[in-house]
């Protein structure tokens, strides 16, 4: 499970890097924790203790952003993550909480059999042994238990008012830039997640339960300045830069990709264009039999 994702967990072996990445990364939508909670409810209604489910993890836990969406259900949390620095940050972050973060370098889940409600993995399963993961989870969760997987994916950047393409011609262009962008910053082939919306991840789940939602989709606004800074937190990207000299700076080349798409003015700075940014955020389920 993890051993899959150690070269690109060691990319975040940064301190800075690793807050910069909690700090400029897009919040969930609200409705996933929603979602999974009403799903686990209908798997799980008589195990509710105190109005609160007894305990969760969190696979790939980075810097505990999805992992708080849940704290108000669980009575404890532990999220875990390859990155010593991530882990760092999310101690950091929430010191005096019923959420609990560790490093794992192997491909053990820390938890007893049978003693865990839900599982979670927030944008990190494209990089794990899926098979591993789907056998990990169901050896800690309680019969009856739940696990969710998701990530946010930007699918689309419009500027503000534009007319200048369609939504569907400049949705694929984007995400050929964004793919493009990857490739230059060196960045790990298992990103390819954009263009499948994680059902390439759904098809690897064997299990005969899984479901898959699609429909949880929001627009969002930002300037390119604050795009653009999300992206430099790409741990490769960022230990690229700081390795190698480059001719064409892959990030320089994004903005300017990005700005063409858009019909950006010359004369609007990055910090005064301002674009509609349209979030997905696929969403994958499945729970544990009750009896094996």
């Amino acid at each position: 499970m993890f051993q899959s994702a150690r070269t690109f967990g060691r990319s975040y072996e940064d301190y800075d890097l690793a807050k910069l990445y909690n700090e400029r990364r897009p919040a969930y939508s609200s409705e996933i924790p929603k979602i999974v909670i009403s799903y686990m409810e209908k798997q799980m209604h008589d195990q509710k203790n105190t109005g609160k489910f007894s305990r969760m993890i969190d696979v790939g836990c980075g810097g505990g952003q999805a992992t708080s969406m849940f704290s108000p259900f669980f009575e404890s949390i532990l999220g875990i993550d390859i990155s010593a620095a991530q882990i760092s940050v999310a101690k950091g972050l929430y010191p005096d909480s019923n959420m609990k973060f560790q490093t794992v370098n192997d491909d053990r889940i820390p938890a007893e059999s049978n003693s865990v409600d839900l599982v979670i993995c927030a944008t990190a399963a494209h990089f794990l042994d899926m098979e591993i993961f789907k056998k990990e989870c169901e050896r800690v969760l309680k019969p009856g238990g739940c696990v969710a997987v998701f990530a946010y994916i930007i699918t689309n950047i419009q500027q503000i008012n534009s007319t200048s393409s369609t939504e569907h011609s400049s949705q694929d262009l984007y995400i050929q830039i964004h793919n493009e962008f990857l490739r230059r910053s060196k960045a790990s082939p298992k990103n390819d997640y954009i263009d499948s919306r994680y059902k390439n991840i759904f098809d690897r789940i064997n299990v005969e339960n899984k479901s898959y939602i699609s429909t949880l989709v929001e627009t969002r606004l930002s300037t390119l300045a604050e795009y653009k800074s999300c992206m430099a937190t790409i741990g490769e990207y960022h230990t690229m830069s700081k390795n190698i000299d480059f001719t064409i700076d892959p990030l320089d080349w994004y903005e300017c990709q990005i700005r063409k798409l858009v019909s950006a003015p010359e004369d609007v700075s990055n910090d005064e264009l301002k674009l509609a940014l349209t979030y997905e955020f696929p969403l994958i389920l499945f729970h544990k039999y009750s009896k094996l």
